[in-house]
Parts: structure tokens; C-alpha cells; sequence
């Protein structure tokens, strides 16, 4: 793919550490990978405009019903980016992006190319082809209002086309290296959608 392609050209030409390269190359890298957010999937296809409307709305009043403050919402997109996640990922289920609920203002908070941002829970339903809500396990609902304050802080953070690599870019952010930077989880600053799912209870599930 487009996207593995510009990362190997940056990997190679930073002997493996990608916060060497230049300003350039790093561009370079995102121009290619972030083709891939706007390419349709291949493993997911949208209803007809008017079909898919009714299915979003649905899916939107349901997480609204649903979903709590500090809850994960780990989707599969229409995307060739979720797509390519989902295969890295091993299978299983269509899972190909994460993010964070805030109950409160009913938005979403994600790290999506080009950035970081917070979108309303329709336009989240909207691009996604199916969603599972995750309530974070042993996390206290301070530490979730917590969480949700530090994800919103880094609202405009550039995307982390190599945190796909699991590469670490302090300054920017894959969907899941957002959440573990917001919820201080442990272990590896970059982990797979479907890695959420063993760190906490699924509240709800549906396909459109």
C-alpha cells in the first residue's frame, strides 16, 4: 500500500528513528499515508446515501442512550486506512479505529488524519460501518473526567501516520496512542483497536 510505502521511505531514510528525519521527509510520509484516510474501503461498503442516513441517526441515538463519559468507541471505518489497520491487526473483528466519549457534550474526541479532533456523535456515526462501546475497567469516574480533559488538550495534534509502526512521535497521535496517553493506561504507548477490548466491559455493539 501507498501508506507502507511512504513509512519504509522514512524508516530508511532515518536509519529507523523517525523523529531523525527531516521536516521534509516527515511531510513526504504524511502526504502518502494520509491518502489512505480518504480512499473508500474495501472491506466495508456504505447503504445508499438515504439508507445510510437513517442507519447513522439510529446508531447516534443509541450510543447516546448507551455510552458513558470516559467509554472507548472502537469502530470499523469506510476507510482504506481502517482497513489496513484491521488486517495489521490479525482479523477478527472489523475493527480499524478507537476513540473517546464525552457524555457530557455528546462528542467524540479522536486522533484521525490530518489531526486530533472532536466531532459530533452523528458525524462519528456517519463514518463509521459499525460501532462497540468499551466502559474502561477499574477506572474511577474522576479519572475518566480527568482523561476526557487531557484527550480535549490535545485537540489539534497532528495524526501519528507512523504510530501505525508502533513508532513513537511524542507530539502526535495515533487513535489509540491518544487514549493511552489520556487515560495514562500502561504498557506500549501504541496498541491495535481491538487490544481495548481486554481492558474493559462491552456495553453495546451493532453493524449499520
Amino acid at each position: 500500500m501507498i501508506g507502507l510505502i511512504g513509512d519504509a521511505a522514512l524508516l530508511h531514510a532515518t536509519g529507523g528513528d523517525a523523529r531523525a528525519g527531516s521536516p521534509l521527509l516527515v511531510v513526504i510520509a504524511n502526504l502518502l499515508t494520509g491518502s489512505l484516510r480518504y480512499s473508500p474501503s474495501l472491506l466495508l461498503q456504505r447503504e445508499p446515501r438515504e439508507v445510510d442516513d437513517m442507519l447513522s441517526l439510529t446508531l447516534a441515538s443509541e450510543l447516546a442512550q448507551v455510552a458513558q463519559t470516559g467509554d472507548w468507541l472502537l469502530a470499523g471505518t469506510y476507510t482504506l486506512l481502517g482497513d489496513m489497520i484491521f488486517v495489521l491487526d490479525g482479523g477478527g473483528r472489523r475493527l480499524g479505529h478507537a476513540a473517546i466519549y464525552d457524555g457530557a457534550s455528546k462528542t467524540v474526541i479522536e486522533a484521525v488524519p490530518p489531526r486530533v479532533q472532536e466531532v459530533s456523535l452523528l458525524e462519528f456515526a456517519k463514518r463509521n460501518a459499525n460501532v462497540t462501546v468499551v466502559r474502561p475497567r477499574g477506572i474511577s469516574r474522576e479519572h475518566l473526567r480527568e482523561a476526557i480533559g487531557r484527550a480535549r488538550s490535545m485537540i489539534g495534534a497532528p495524526f501519528d501516520y507512523l504510530g501505525i509502526l508502533g513508532l513513537e512521535y511524542p507530539t502526535r497521535f495515533f487513535c489509540t496512542e491518544l487514549i493511552q496517553k489520556a487515560y495514562s493506561l500502561p504498557g506500549p504507548r501504541m496498541v491495535w483497536p481491538r487490544a481495548l477490548l481486554e481492558r474493559g466491559d462491552v456495553r453495546y455493539s451493532k453493524s449499520k
